[in-house]
């Protein structure tokens, strides 16, 4: 358990967000984490077999106001990465 802590800790201090197979599934699940906040970076999570990410996503999901603003970000970040990093 604080071997995951730790994981969650360090992907969210250098923002390193999922990142999936496909260009279009990514973009979507950006869009989706920046509307359903968290929601995008759950799925992700569970695409990619991360429990990291899915709990980043919870916590984006359940923390008011800071978890809405992170969510926002790491959804623009997630559309952002795929289209200028070439993946996919």
């Amino acid at each position: 358990m604080e071997g995951l802590c730790n994981k969650v800790v360090q992907r969210t201090k250098n923002m390193e967000v999922p990142a999936v197979s496909s260009t279009g599934i990514q973009i979507i699940l950006g869009i989706t984490n920046c509307i359903f906040f968290g929601v995008g970076v759950i799925i992700a999570g569970f695409l990619n077999e991360s429990m990291p990410d899915v709990i980043i996503g919870i916590l984006q999901l359940v923390i008011p106001f800071i978890g809405w603003f992170w969510a926002v970000v790491w959804g623009a970040l997630m559309i952002l990465n795929r289209k200028y990093t070439g993946l996919g």
